[in-house]
């Protein structure tokens, strides 16, 4: 009698196992728009999406560097009047798509007025700032580089060098003067 249950209960068990690994959710990408790509589901405020693994991933990003912007020092949120650090050199590297593209970037670094403290720590740590930043850009794609995704790109640099790079003080802002994709 045990040997049956035991039996129904395995063939029960695994048809309802396979029923669900096989009705793994699938479809399109609501942010890239990817065709038959497993979907996770990405609970906003306002909304539910359904999104790629790298758009997911993009997304909390995203959300992270949101609430990095939200924690500024309330001396400095919402001027647009910073000090701007603007002695790195040009960055040109190669992304990994797989045509041989490269970037050409020039990056500036917004932060507090008449602060003489940011300045020195990012000079003192530049060699480390343009490595970050070359590491970084070289691991993009050309969508990821597109104009529409710029506001994402400068807040990841942000958190990236207010997080892996500089010990101390805070950059607020990140711009570029110049992002070029090139075909090679």
């Amino acid at each position: 009698m045990k040997a049956r249950f035991l039996f129904i209960f395995l063939a029960v068990f695994l048809s309802c196992g396979l029923a669900f690994t096989s009705c793994s959710r699938t479809g399109t990408c609501e942010m890239c728009g990817k065709k038959n790509v497993k979907l996770y589901t990405v609970k906003d405020d306002e909304s539910v999406l359904n999104l790629c693994s790298d758009c997911k991933k993009a997304y909390e990003i995203n959300k992270e560097n949101e609430k990095i912007l939200s924690e500024q020092d309330d001396s400095t949120k919402g001027k647009k009047a910073y000090d701007w650090y603007s002695s790195l050199d040009q960055l040109e590297t190669y992304i990994i798509d797989p045509e041989p593209y490269i970037v050409r970037v020039q990056i500036v670094l917004g932060y507090k007025k008449n602060d003489k403290k940011v300045s020195n720590e990012i000079t003192s740590h530049r060699i480390e700032l343009v490595d970050s930043l070359r590491n970084f850009f070289s691991m993009q794609t050309r969508e990821t580089l597109k104009t529409s995704n710029e506001k994402n790109l400068r807040l990841e640099i942000l958190k990236l060098i207010n997080t892996s790079v500089l010990e101390n003080q805070k950059i607020l802002d990140v711009r570029f003067t110049k992002m070029e994709v090139i075909q090679k």
